[in-house]
């Protein structure tokens, strides 16, 4: 894939993530004036399908939260238990930026949205033979979690997403974007 398109795939999912944080401004203000931005990390699990097999990602992340409304991080996810059609074996790796936003509130329970946006690797190894074919891809990955407070500092979440791919098609023989697009279930720990 060409850079100009990663750019402009990147430049469209970080531009349409803002609109949910219209009100950080106000968010940061707030904060600065309660000691700044807050420091947060998480950890997550997905499961998920690639091409017809189930497949499960790992990953985690660490940005800053304002006022508890909007949260921007650098995230990553890679597969934690490949995907196998047959003896084919599929992975994938991503990161990029994520932005979240808290929708609803009430009491220990949250809703809140979220996407992310950026670029990774596809590739495939066919089992008999060894023969590994690789491209990158870019990402883009739209989010909803309903999450319960553990306390002042930590949330757990279960989420639902989907994995929005494209670079794989042309660039691996008889595979397609499809491969790694996908629906995907997951739980997610915050802390800060």
């Amino acid at each position: 894939m060409r850079p100009n398109v990663w750019f402009v795939v990147l430049a469209c999912a970080v531009a349409g993530s803002v609109i949910p944080c219209r009100g950080a401004a106000q968010a940061v203000a707030q904060e600065a004036s309660e000691g700044g931005p807050a420091l947060t990390g998480h950890w997550a699990f997905r499961w998920t399908r690639l091409y017809e097999d189930g497949a499960r990602l790992a990953g985690g992340g660490i940005g800053l939260t304002f006022g508890d409304r909007c949260r921007l991080e650098l995230v990553g996810f890679g597969t934690a238990s490949p995907s196998r059609y047959g003896s084919l074996e599929f992975r994938v790796a991503y990161g990029g930026i994520r932005l979240e936003r808290a929708l609803w509130r009430s009491g220990r329970f949250s809703t809140s949205g979220a996407l992310f946006g950026g670029g990774g690797s596809f590739s495939t190894t066919e089992g008999h033979t060894g023969v590994e074919e690789r491209t990158g891809i870019a990402v883009v990955e739209p989010e909803i979690l309903q999450g319960f407070d553990l306390g002042s500092h930590a949330r757990l979440a279960i989420t639902g997403s989907y994995r929005w791919v494209t670079g794989i098609e042309g660039d691996i023989l008889n595979r397609s974007d499809g491969d790694a697009r996908g629906f995907a279930a997951g739980a997610h720990l915050s802390v800060r």
